[in-house]
């Protein structure tokens, strides 16, 4: 929906004029109805017919059953009016009632700079409130009072609370202090809890007491770099897991480079898997010969050129390759060469009869 909108076509009429001021009077001027005027003794008059000064004056105003020249503030109003005494009321010959410039000028100052005391009221019959500088640097009933406090003491003021002792600390003192709950204790403490059971950044960080050592805790270095036993009562370092030789389910460095005997429940590691002599090793299974490797199972070396426990039974691949005297093993065959020696024989003897008989027949 559209914003409801006014269109004025027609203007209403013109308010009533109002007055001018044209300053102090002087002679020889031409004045309009509605100006006022300042005369020489201190008296506001109100011009009630265009004329040019000269012998009519503001005092002298009625000139051949004319009046030119009317009483707009009296002469004794604007002294007063200017310059009456603070907390002193006025009521002019008009009626009105009220206070002068210089009052308000110094009730103006007190709002802005008096410390020694409240504010009061016009009448100073009652207090009001504080001063801008009592409110900013401090002031009777200002300063460590309770519920207030100036700027400046909520800002700097360390070694208890600004505004009484159910009150509150500056920002100075939860800052760097040591009576309240402070950032920099939050940041450094290391010599037990900031509160409670919260500790500071640099008790978790590097360690600190009831955190070092401590059961569910530990600092961040004593996790990352604690040898030789726990960090906290039940559990290892990341360094303790990767080269240390206390936990009981092994390091890394224990699980790749341990050799001589199993790193935990009966398991080995990387190392004497590949190499070692104690477990069922790869270079077992690749060079082993004088021997099984476990129960009848020979290495890859045995079975290629032969070994204890693989001569004597199922052979080598050598062995079926290029044994000629003898069986293969506790087989009855022979090795592939003898086959092959007694077949180039076998034609080599048919050819020479071949030969023969050719000779033969002639």
């Amino acid at each position: 929906m559209a914003a409801n909108k006014v269109t004025v076509t027609t203007p209403g009429p013109a308010g009533p004029a109002g007055v001018k001021y044209e300053g102090t009077w002087t002679t020889s001027t031409g004045y309009q109805y509605r100006d006022v005027v300042l005369f020489t003794n201190g008296g506001l008059y109100f011009c009630d017919v265009a004329h040019t000064s000269g012998t009519i004056t503001p005092t002298n105003p009625t000139v051949g059953g004319v009046t030119y020249w009317t009483v707009f503030v009296p002469a004794g109003d604007s002294f007063e009016w200017a310059n009456r005494a603070k907390h002193s009321s006025y009521t002019d010959s008009l009626g009105n009632s009220g206070y002068s410039a210089l009052h308000h000028s110094g009730k103006s100052k007190d709002w802005a700079t008096l410390t020694t005391d409240a504010v009061t009221n016009d009448a100073n019959s009652a207090d009001v409130g504080y001063s801008a500088k009592a409110w900013a640097i401090g002031g009777t009933e200002v300063t460590s009072t309770a519920s207030r406090g100036a700027a400046k003491e909520w800002a700097t003021t360390t070694g208890g609370k600004v505004d009484g002792g159910s009150g509150d600390y500056s920002a100075k003192e939860y800052a760097v202090g040591t009576t309240a709950t402070s950032s920099k204790t939050y940041a450094t403490k290391v010599d037990g809890a900031v509160t409670g059971t919260d500790f500071s950044s640099k008790a978790w960080a590097i360690g600190g007491t009831n955190v070092t050592s401590t059961a569910s805790r530990g600092a961040a270095k004593e996790w990352a770099t604690t040898t030789g036993g726990a960090v906290d009562t039940s559990e290892y370092s990341a360094k303790e897991y990767a080269t240390g030789t206390t936990v009981a389910t092994g390091s890394s460095k224990e699980w790749a480079t341990t050799t001589g005997g199993a790193v935990a429940s009966g398991e080995y590691s990387a190392k004497e898997y590949a190499l070692g002599t104690t477990a069922t090793s790869a270079k077992s299974y690749a060079t082993k010969v004088d021997g099984a490797v476990t129960g009848s199972e020979y290495s890859a070396k045995a079975h290629a050129v032969g070994g204890t426990g693989v001569d004597t039974t199922d052979g080598s691949a050598k062995d079926w390759a290029t044994k000629t005297s003898g069986n293969v093993g506790n087989t009855s065959t022979r090795g592939s060469k003898y086959y092959a020696e007694q077949a180039a024989s076998s034609a080599s003897n048919a050819e020479g009869a071949a030969l023969s008989l050719a000779i033969a027949l002639g």
